[in-house]
């Protein structure tokens, strides 16, 4: 009974790894994070969201700016394909923003 346990643990265990990683099913580059700042962040950007890329992290963050905002990103990848973004939003009051997002 404890060598069903054990094997069910490990093929459960290993059914979850392989779930975390996204590199071999298709359009695997399209779930990659958008903006520089969030990516050096280490992607821990939900709460800090106050830039037009907030769009992708936490559109809540739109209320936060200041004044109308353009931001671009761009990222080299493996044979030879390109990621960019270009995000730009406004602030709609003190309490609003509206923003965009153009994902590539």
């Amino acid at each position: 009974m404890k060598y069903i346990i054990i094997t069910l643990l490990v093929l459960g265990w290993s059914t979850a790894q392989a779930e975390q990683f996204a590199g071999g099913q298709p359009g695997a580059y399209a779930r990659r994070p958008v903006g520089a700042r969030a990516i050096g962040m280490g992607e821990a950007y939900v709460a800090v969201a106050d830039d037009p890329f907030a769009v992708y992290w936490n559109p809540a963050g739109l209320a936060h700016l200041k004044q109308p905002t353009l931001a671009g990103s761009y990222a080299s990848l493996s044979e030879d394909r390109i990621h960019h973004q270009v995000a730009a939003g406004i602030p709609l009051g003190s309490s609003a923003g509206l923003g965009i997002l153009w994902n590539r």
